[in-house]
């Protein structure tokens, strides 16, 4: 990963990792449940990850299975188990122990990675969740270990505010080269010229 993106610290190359690993779960689970209502089953036995040097990493599911949720509430406990307790929080445990990365970091880059989620299906024609999908982002970022990740609106109805997200912590994207800030980037555009 260093390489891939133009030899950068090895903590660097592991935020983005992390970041895109987020972002791969998310939209797998709250794809599926937005689309289908159905949340997936995403047993770390049967999911693979394919390392491509010139295209995106690529999350695999070896055995397709999942829950039909109808209701809000169980469908964010069932998100929020099978994401963050079941894959996120030991891959982060296992990561932080590697890079040295705080774990604040690498929460702070699931919650960034749910919130571009939420952004997109909340768009998607094919979302028949589509409303229900900012409530369910909403309900995630204010349990731990996501409370607290960002600074954020909340809609009348209870839906998240997608561009009101500021994160409270930097992903390090920025010290790519080339790489820039995210949407919801904490540092100071002055920060950053051009």
């Amino acid at each position: 990963m260093n390489e891939r993106l133009g030899g950068v610290e090895r903590r660097v190359a592991a935020s983005t990792l992390a970041l895109g690993h987020a972002a791969r779960l998310w939209s797998v689970a709250l794809g599926c449940w937005a689309t289908a209502g159905i949340i997936p089953d995403l047993p770390a036995h049967l999911l693979w990850v394919q390392p491509r040097l010139t295209r995106p990493v690529r999350l695999i599911v070896a055995e397709p299975a999942g829950r039909r949720v109808e209701s809000l509430a169980e469908a964010v406990d069932l998100l929020r188990e099978t994401v963050v307790e079941n894959h996120l929080r030991p891959y982060f445990a296992a990561l932080g122990g590697e890079t040295r990365l705080a774990p604040r970091l690498l929460w702070g880059n699931a919650a960034s990675a749910l919130v571009g989620s939420t952004r997109a299906l909340a768009a998607s024609p094919l979302a028949t969740r589509a409303g229900d999908v900012p409530r369910a982002a909403a309900a995630l970022l204010a349990t731990p270990p996501l409370a607290g990740t960002t600074v954020h609106a909340v809609t009348s109805d209870g839906g998240l505010a997608v561009s009101s997200v500021v994160r409270r912590s930097c992903c390090l994207f920025y010290r790519v080269p080339g790489g820039g800030t995210c949407g919801d980037c904490p540092l100071p555009r002055e920060t950053f010229p051009g």
